[in-house]
């Protein structure tokens, strides 16, 4: 047995389904080269259905769920081309480790014109596999201190650049570049970017 398999066989998770009408198929990845592969896995319809605009449905892929190594779950994820060329998204539904059931995709078409059919055998979304973490929540009366704090939305957009300095080190923090220096070039980069932006230094 190589390395490889070797390191297969003991960390990529195996998920079993039953096969519920004859022309399921198995989630599939299009490069299954071993650790640069595909991350999503397609789901394919097994019947063709038509997706009014602004509207949804449910495309069955005639799958369900038995059993999920322990340690793993997956979810419903887009397919690229879909949502750039057909407006056509499914929901993405979170399937929990403990999950055992139907494996049902809701597409929605967010095209505002026109029908957009899906035929038997097409891809319609992935299947992308996650590493289950479970954290450990706790009370506390103290909060961290983190160079953004309780900003929120958009606290990191047009924020006015930030110079400290400490003797002949420079520190400069606009929100999005943050440069610790004492050398002359980078106080006069740091400078100029206060002078655009107006600030005194």
């Amino acid at each position: 047995m190589d390395k490889s398999t070797r390191i297969r066989s003991l960390h990529d998770p195996v998920i079993k389904l039953i096969k519920t009408h004859e022309d399921a198929m198995l989630p599939t990845a299009n490069n299954k080269q071993p650790g640069t592969g595909d991350t999503g896995f397609d789901l394919v319809a097994v019947e063709s259905s038509v997706i009014p605009p602004m509207g949804s449905q449910v495309i069955p892929v005639g799958l369900t769920v038995a059993d999920v190594s322990s340690g793993y779950w997956f979810r419903i994820e887009p397919r690229s081309g879909l949502g750039f060329k057909h407006n056509i998204q499914p929901h993405l539904g979170v399937i929990d480790n403990g999950y055992r059931g139907d494996l049902g995709v809701k597409l929605y078409n967010f095209g505002k014109d026109k029908n957009y059919l899906v035929s038997k055998g097409d891809k319609i979304a992935q299947l992308v596999v996650y590493p289950l973490l479970q954290p450990t929540f706790e009370f506390t009366d103290h909060v961290t201190e983190t160079a953004r704090g309780d900003n929120g939305f958009g606290s990191s957009d047009n924020k006015l650049p930030l110079i400290t300095k400490d003797g002949s080190t420079w520190m400069y923090d606009d929100g999005e570049i943050q440069l610790t220096s004492s050398l002359k070039s980078d106080k006069e980069w740091m400078t100029r970017k206060a002078q655009q932006a107006n600030q005194d230094v």
